[in-house]
């Protein structure tokens, strides 16, 4: 059940404004402002153990081609019964591409359940980093499958997907809270 700080009430929370999210990145574009952090950083994020769960994957790279760049950490926790938490975060800053598509995602979650399925957007008060300049999030829950997907886009560089199996609810604000340490993307 969604908790009272969650406010994840789609249709009160307002959609993004895509006009702004490309003026950013076509002037860090022009700035050549298009290094993605190291993902060794981007391991940070993460922690090295979750209760009841043990570590099966841990890895991190930085891909650089002639279109784009950008450096991703993904963790994978699986518990006794083969269910699994998986969190990937990447730093996207120069594929703009990556992130524009999830700008458009959370623009259309709607909170409507459909088949068991909802997706909503999820209030940022009280759990947006300080340093942060943009964040936004949504969540899916598919009943049927039992399984939680839960979205972060932040200052329209960083993305966060954590997908959790064998849920019997939506993933809550309190357990990425727990999971995710949004301090080791602070700028140096």
């Amino acid at each position: 059940m969604p908790q009272a700080s969650e406010s994840p009430i789609s249709d009160a929370i307002p959609e993004k404004d895509t006009a702004v999210f490309e003026a950013e990145i076509a002037a860090r574009m022009a700035a050549a402002d298009t290094v993605a952090i190291a993902h060794e950083r981007l391991e940070r994020v993460f922690p090295e153990q979750i209760a009841g769960y043990a570590v099966d994957v841990d890895k991190a790279s930085t891909f650089a081609t002639n279109r784009f760049a950008f450096s991703e950490a993904i963790r994978v926790f699986y518990d006794e019964r083969e269910e699994y938490i998986e969190l990937i975060i990447g730093d996207y800053v120069a594929d703009p591409d990556f992130f524009r598509a999830n700008l458009q995602r959370y623009n259309e979650a709607g909170g409507r359940e459909i088949d068991g399925v909802i997706e909503e957007k999820i209030s940022g008060a009280n759990w947006t980093p300080a340093w942060a300049s943009d964040f936004f999030a949504w969540r899916l829950y598919n009943r049927p499958r039992r399984l939680a997907r839960f979205y972060v886009g932040i200052d329209r560089r960083y993305f966060l997907t954590v997908e959790a199996s064998g849920r019997d609810a939506p993933l809550a604000v309190e357990e990425i809270r727990n999971w995710v340490d949004w301090g080791a993307l602070r700028k140096e």
